[in-house]
């Protein structure tokens, strides 16, 4: 599904990205995780086009996408919900979502459509009349991904999902991740490596812009050295 080899991404003069290799497998849900200015955020903004990588190479479905405009890549089938949400505050829930639908014929289902989304968040049906300024943390994270799945993506990129939200809302989203994974292939960026690991097949650990280590998610549970070097706070 993605292939992001030897890449290299800087932003003005500074060497984010160093040398970075990860693939994503159809139906895998794949998590990149590590502190905080590991990298994580500008790898999936390089694999978006919206931070290019000056070298290496990445390809979609087969398909190289490197350099590629962001809407070429959403248009091709990549999803991407970030950090900071990005809620256009003075618009309704619904209208928020709406303004991201894009018909997608590759799917026999007829994909993603409004009570598709609505079965998914039942709150948003709720909150569809409500502004995006109206509504708390856990609910723009929501909206947010419902937004991304409006366009009918074949991969999701999710940063940073769980970041400052409450733990009883962290478990509803254990829940919706896997979920999403019957439906698509999904790269997780998180630092909370509890969650991460409680819903994805693989995982990397990134620091300062290089993959570390890479293995199955129980590698990555059993292996202390990891968790102590690049993943304890």
């Amino acid at each position: 599904m993605l292939q992001v080899e030897d890449i290299h991404t800087y932003y003005g003069t500074s060497y984010i990205i160093q040398g970075l290799t990860l693939e994503v497998k159809d139906g895998e849900v794949v998590c990149l995780i590590g502190r905080n200015g590991a990298g994580k955020t500008t790898t999936l903004r390089s694999i978006m086009g919206l931070a290019p990588p000056q070298r290496g190479l990445i390809k979609f479905k087969g398909e190289e996408i490197t350099g590629k405009a962001p809407f070429s890549i959403v248009r091709m089938g990549i999803g991407y919900v970030p950090e900071d949400r990005r809620i256009f505050p003075d618009l309704t829930a619904r209208d928020n979502f709406e303004i991201a639908r894009r018909g997608n014929s590759r799917k026999s289902s007829g994909g993603w459509t409004i009570e598709k989304i609505y079965e998914f968040f039942p709150k948003l049906r709720e909150l569809e009349d409500h502004k995006g300024t109206e509504m708390s943390g856990g609910e723009q994270q929501m909206l947010a991904i419902a937004r991304s799945l409006m366009g009918n993506p074949d991969l999701l990129l999710v940063d940073e999902p769980t970041q400052g939200l409450a733990p009883l809302i962290i478990e509803s989203f254990v829940e919706l991740i896997k979920s999403l994974k019957q439906e698509m292939s999904i790269l997780l960026v998180e630092q909370n490596a509890s969650f991460a690991f409680s819903v994805s097949n693989r995982g990397y650990v990134i620091d300062k812009g290089k993959i570390l280590y890479h293995g199955s998610i129980d590698d990555l549970r059993e292996n202390k050295e990891v968790h102590d070097r690049y993943l304890a706070v």
